[in-house]
């Protein structure tokens, strides 16, 4: 598994689950585009989105980490994961 043993990988200190994402978007998320959901995660101080629990909602969300199954039920429930580029702008 690189991800975990790379040398240039930075350590997570401030983690998410998938299952806690509607949460945190009811707190601090907002619509852009034609009113998608968005939660830049990276503002809140976040580090890495894990795959633990569900979503309900489509949320699309900036972060610089992501599990390869946090990706996965991100988009299956309609959302994208953006994790270099700000789709505000």
């Amino acid at each position: 598994h690189d991800s975990f043993n790379s040398v240039n990988s930075k350590p997570v200190r401030k983690w998410v689950d998938v299952g806690q994402l509607d949460s945190l978007f009811a707190r601090h998320g907002s619509l852009i585009d034609n009113s998608k959901a968005f939660l830049d995660l990276t503002s809140l101080g976040f580090d890495k989105v894990l795959g633990g629990g569900k979503m309900r909602g489509a949320i699309s969300i900036k972060i610089s980490q992501f599990s390869a199954s946090a990706k996965h039920k991100i988009e299956s429930a309609g959302g994208e994961v953006f994790s270099n580029e700000d789709p505000t702008k």
